[in-house]
């Protein structure tokens, strides 16, 4: 495994498709033997979440559940297409 890893990291992890070339982003990759979950504060780090056409609307009250204690709230949106045009339509948090 320990090889698959070091062959592969930065194909799958550090790769970005030219599309999303635009985007700011940080990936955070820990790599821990322990079962415990590990904490990372990302409060103030967010400004906007975009959901896809296909994200599932049962899950939005676990994303907002997921960013309430935030300070620095960050604005959602959910993707739709209306007359075949991608359009954002704001989720209420």
């Amino acid at each position: 495994m320990e090889k698959r890893i070091e062959t592969y990291a930065n194909k799958y992890y550090f790769t970005k498709d030219p599309d999303w070339g635009d985007e700011n982003e940080y990936r955070i990759i820990v790599r821990n033997s322990s079962s415990e979950h590990l904490y990372v504060d990302i409060d103030g780090c967010l400004e906007d979440i975009l959901l896809g056409l296909n994200y599932n609307a049962s899950q939005v009250d676990v994303l907002k559940m997921s960013i309430e204690s935030f300070r620095e709230k960050p604005s959602v949106e959910q993707l739709i297409l209306v007359n075949n045009n991608f359009m954002t339509m704001p989720i209420s948090t």
